[in-house]
């Protein structure tokens, strides 16, 4: 499925704008490859000509003097012709290059380039003297086919390796670009800050940087705020959740609970979810429910909310933040033809970094279209509402179905992550 994101401001810029500056052959060494004066004359066509080979562009806007098809026999030409001559051991231009053909074939629908540019991409992965740049490929080709978790991955994988100043300043222009591919526009920003950074060019004359700053407005923590523009469900590998950059969290949920959103309404609103039926010991279907309740600017009591339960008792649970104060709540005569009330509250104030994105993660959208090109609203965003944030998660389940409950709590609360 071809994939773009758009909006008003940003519709140019991803259709054309970026190509300028994504992978290509100047980041490869050709004159290392056997064969190469072969084939000059198409790989001049394509270095003057083929700046829209970058990216997939559909029918309706390929707007250009030479077809798709016409491209496709130039590359497919170059292609041949190389892997007729034999290498050096261990030629990573040679296997870029292949990879840059195909991926280039790929975004103009040639049968199962995809597939080659990955395989031809991949074999360098084994030579004993690489360099980053095969990775740096891999990741912008998957943020162009919408493969947003692979295509983050190999980014981070040059970036936990590699100094900052060592990388290539387009390195960081197309992390950047992947990571706003990947709906983590926060940290598209700081990667466009070090590409500003390394490639000595003001953020003023980075579009498509100054377009992200504009889609963040500011609201004021009295102000009302749609449930529509508080909470925007994306699906990572994980599974589904909703990000709130208001809020600073991430909400994992799963795909059967039935959920209902919250305005922000008098500095509170929430996430309720309900799960789908479970049987008990005795075949009774019985569901259970998990609230996330946020408060701002509140003075909330921990005591205060304990005392609404019968029973309470603080606990600790591998695996969860140690920053979640977590409490066990009980009550026998609540439900009691199910076994008695059985959950846990939880609480989190205080999200101490405004710049910490954690919260931010490949993400997609859910698409159906039958394999054609989908287009994704670039939304606007509000930024976070303040600091003074209390966090506070509600397990409500009974004695009959409390182990399943349990376990999906833990791993729900496992999986919360705030700014």
């Amino acid at each position: 499925m071809k994939f773009k994101i758009f909006a008003s401001s940003l519709l140019l810029l991803l259709f054309s704008s970026y190509s300028m500056n994504a992978i290509g052959l100047n980041l490869i060494g050709l004159s290392n490859i056997n064969g190469i004066d072969e084939i000059e004359e198409e790989l001049l066509f394509i270095i003057n000509e083929g700046q829209q080979l970058d990216s997939y562009i559909p029918d309706q806007y390929w707007d250009f003097p030479y077809s798709k098809e016409y491209y496709s026999e130039k590359l497919v030409k170059i292609n041949d012709t190389i892997i007729e001559y034999e290498q050096t051991e261990h030629n990573q231009d040679y296997y870029l290059l292949l990879g840059l053909l195909n991926f280039y074939l790929y975004n103009l629908n040639y049968p199962d380039s995809f597939i080659n540019a990955d395989k031809y991409l991949r074999v360098i992965e084994s030579f004993p003297n690489r360099d980053y740049r095969s990775k740096w490929f891999l990741g912008t080709m998957y943020a162009k086919a919408a493969k947003s978790f692979e295509s983050i991955q190999e980014f981070e994988f040059i970036a936990e390796r590699v100094p900052e100043e060592s990388l290539h300043p387009l390195f960081w222009n197309d992390y950047a670009y992947s990571a706003l591919m990947a709906f983590m526009p926060k940290r598209s920003m700081i990667y466009y800050e070090l590409y500003s950074k390394y490639a000595n060019i003001s953020l003023e004359n980075i579009k498509i940087y100054n377009s992200i700053l504009e889609s963040f407005t500011t609201k004021s923590v009295d102000e009302f705020i749609e449930k529509d523009d508080l909470f925007m469900i994306y699906k990572r590998e994980e599974g589904y959740g909703f990000i709130s950059y208001p809020l600073g969290i991430w909400v994992p949920v799963k795909d059967d609970w039935n959920i209902e959103l919250l305005d922000y309404n008098n500095n509170f609103s929430a996430i309720l979810c309900k799960s789908a039926k479970i049987k008990d010991s005795t075949d009774t279907e019985i569901t259970y429910s998990i609230g996330s309740y946020f408060y701002i600017d509140q003075d909330i009591e921990i005591s205060t909310e304990l005392q609404k339960y019968k029973n309470h008792q603080k606990i600790e649970i591998s695996g969860i933040d140690p920053k979640f104060e977590v409490y066990e709540i009980w009550d026998s005569e609540q439900y009691k033809h199910i076994g008695g009330a059985h959950g846990y509250i939880a609480f989190y104030r205080n999200a101490a970094d405004i710049n910490n994105l954690n919260f931010e993660q490949p993400s997609k959208i859910s698409t159906k279209n039958n394999g054609a090109e989908t287009y994704v609203p670039f939304r606007n965003k509000i930024n976070k509402l303040t600091e003074n944030i209390t966090y506070m998660f509600l397990l409500d389940s009974c004695e009959n179905i409390f182990e399943q409950s349990k376990i999906d709590f833990i791993d729900f609360l496992s999986n919360v992550i705030i700014e």
